[in-house]
């Protein structure tokens, strides 16, 4: 069993909803052809920064009034989280081998693919999740703050890792951290 410290930035409202009723977790998958309705990198589901709350605590303040950062504990089975973190590991040669089925599938069927990088990885990970029974993704990932927001950049060298979980039963504790 693996257990990583997971750190979760929202706002006030929602931290509550999250402490009464648990996390809500979207599952949507959507067709290669579809752009989705918000993208996420590493798929659906709820996404924590790893031992970082000061990258959550960033995140929150981007979206909420009033930031709160939830430390959570993320109880997982190994065989049962779809970690890319190490670049030669089987998991990013399965990733990269699957993006490359989905790609020829859409040009197969001549689908117009316009999407985002964000959103084509978005695909990738919900499929292999759903196809090996993955319960969440670990990856190093870069969510811009400060100027490099304003900007919108983008970069290609991570400022972290993230894990997106998908089954909220994995989320073992829930503990909101001093407000700042």
């Amino acid at each position: 069993m693996l257990r990583y410290k997971g750190y979760h930035g929202t706002g006030a409202v929602q931290a509550g909803q999250i402490e009464k009723h648990h996390f809500k977790v979207n599952l949507t998958r959507t067709p290669i052809d579809h752009k989705p309705r918000k993208v996420y990198w590493l798929g659906s589901g709820v996404y924590f920064f790893e031992n970082d709350p000061d990258q959550a605590r960033n995140f929150a303040q981007l979206f909420h009034e009033t930031p709160i950062v939830l430390e959570c504990t993320i109880d997982i089975s190994e065989d049962k989280i779809f970690d890319v973190t190490d670049p030669e590991s089987e998991a990013v040669i399965d990733f990269e081998a699957a993006r490359e089925i989905l790609l020829a599938q859409a040009i197969n069927r001549k689908l117009n693919i316009k999407m985002t990088v964000e959103s084509l990885d978005q695909k990738v990970f919900d499929d292999i999740c759903i196809r090996e029974g993955y319960e969440a993704v670990r990856a190093y990932t870069y969510t811009p703050f400060g100027r490099a927001r304003e900007a919108k950049a983008k970069s290609i060298v991570p400022n972290g890792i993230e894990i997106c979980v998908r089954n909220r039963n994995l989320i073992t504790e829930r503990i909101r951290m001093e407000e700042w």
